[in-house]
Order: C-alpha cells, then sequence, then structure tokens
C-alpha cells in the first residue's frame, strides 16, 4: 500500500550492495511521488563533438603545420600578454587570427586586474621577466555577463566581491550616460570601455609593470574593446603611441580667413 505524500522507491535490477559500491551499477533514488524521473545518457555528445573536433585538428591543421608546432613544443616564445575576459564567445586566437604560441593567455570575469590577486602577479613576472613579452593588451567584449552585473548589481558573494574592483569605470560611465542621454544597451558599451581603461590603471599601478615603465617604453599597453556581434576589434588605447594613450586623431587645420578692412 502507498500511503500518499511518501516518495515512491525506484529500483534498479537488485544486485550484490558491493557492485553497486564499487560503481558497476547506480544506486536507489528516492523520487516524490508525482514526479518525472529522469532519464540521462549514456554519453556526453558535447565531449564527443569536442574529441572529433580534435582529431579533425590534427588532420587538418597539426600536421600540415608540423614543423611549426615541433618548433612551440620545445619552446613558448609568445609576443604578447593577453588578458581577457573568460566569456566562451571570446577566442583571442580566432579573432586576431593568430596560431598557438603566439599570445600568453590570462582570462578572469570582466578582465579584471586586482592589487591583491597573486594569480596576475604570477602571470606578469613570468611574463615580463622569463618570456620578455612587449606587448600587454587588455581586452573586454560587448555583451559581457560581468559588466552588466556591474551595472545592474548582483548578490552572490564572490562575484559581487570581485565584480566590486570595476567600480571606478560605473562612476565614470554613469557620468558619459546621463551627459549624453543614452540608451542602456549603449551605457553597457561605455561601461565596458571605461572598464578596460581602469583596468589598465591597475595595470600600471602595480609594482612590476610600474617599475618597468619608469625605466623605459616597454611594455606597451594596449585597450581593446572586441564586438561579439560583429567580430571587430575596437582600439581604445593604442600603445603603440610613445605616451599609450588614446589613439591620435588628425583634426585638419582650419584656414585663416582674411578680413576685409
Amino acid at each position: 500500500m502507498t500511503i500518499k505524500g511518501e516518495p515512491q522507491v525506484h529500483d534498479t535490477p537488485t544486485t550484490s550492495p558491493a557492485k553497486v559500491m564499487r560503481g558497476l551499477l547506480p544506486c536507489r533514488i528516492l523520487f516524490p511521488q508525482d514526479a518525472h524521473v529522469p532519464s540521462f545518457p549514456a554519453m556526453s555528445s558535447t565531449i564527443d563533438t569536442l574529441l572529433a573536433g580534435n582529431r579533425q585538428f590534427i588532420k587538418s591543421e597539426f600536421q600540415p603545420n608540423a614543423e611549426y608546432y615541433r618548433t612551440i613544443a620545445t619552446k613558448q616564445t609568445p609576443k604578447v600578454l593577453w588578458i581577457g575576459c573568460s566569456d566562451s564567445r571570446v577566442s583571442e586566437h580566432q579573432m586576431t587570427g593568430s596560431k598557438p604560441g603566439t599570445m600568453f593567455v590570462h582570462r578572469n570575469v570582466a578582465n579584471i586586474i586586482a592589487f591583491n590577486d597573486g594569480n596576475i602577479s604570477a602571470i606578469l613576472e613570468y611574463a615580463m621577466v622569463h618570456l620578455k613579452i612587449e606587448d600587454i593588451i587588455v581586452c573586454g567584449h560587448t555583451r559581457c555577463g560581468g559588466i552588466a552585473a556591474i551595472e545592474d548589481g548582483v548578490h552572490e558573494n564572490y562575484i559581487a566581491d570581485w565584480l566590486c574592483i570595476g567600480a571606478g569605470a560605473k562612476a565614470k560611465a554613469d557620468e558619459i550616460a546621463r551627459a549624453r542621454g543614452l540608451s542602456r544597451e549603449e551605457k553597457l558599451v561605455v561601461l565596458t570601455e571605461e572598464n578596460v581603461k581602469l583596468q589598465i590603471q591597475h595595470l600600471k599601478s602595480l609594482c612590476i609593470i610600474r617599475n618597468m615603465i619608469e625605466k623605459g617604453p616597454l611594455p606597451r599597453i594596449h585597450g581593446w574593446l572586441y564586438r561579439v556581434e560583429e567580430g571587430r576589434v575596437d582600439v581604445l588605447v593604442d600603445g603603440r603611441n610613445a605616451a599609450g594613450g588614446p589613439s591620435p586623431v588628425t583634426v585638419p587645420a582650419r584656414r585663416k580667413t582674411r578680413t576685409r578692412r
């Protein structure tokens, strides 16, 4: 007899408990009386696709360029340190058409550079001291969930603490949005741009980078915005300039007009 409200037991075929404990058979699971019993696929099609993609990569990319891959297998000599967002839609190698071995990569939520982050500090030291990298790119992207969370606020403990590091960018974006009368979508793009600029300020404040800048022109620091809906990179801060500021804009000189007497 079944008592109303009592969980029903859905058994797998019975066998010895030892086999269940060894993981050979699934355990008994309790479900509410009217609950749907889920079915679990035997294999992950996503993982199968990734492994198939690796086989295709070997065939179409690795083997035809075996000499190149043998070279980078011996030693890595990346030219750029990439600091970007962890977003799955943003692939630094694909968007720049570059091969593995070109960039030394660090990614996190909203491409943030924190003063107390031992991870980014170790990456910077390894990149600057051992790999002798001369260019650093800090790249944000449109439609970023981290940026939207900075704008709207978030209550998850660790995410909220992390995104506080971008609060200065929000203050600047708020000011710009009010002055220009921007829509929410337009403001989020501005906030993304201001966050890139703020993180560059943080980067330049870290001892290892500050000391290098005081001694000479390296590293060159660049700020980029990747537009996920277009595939285009906008240069926000052009490190190819001596000052590492925004790209210069050439304004045509105004012609002087003669005053009639």
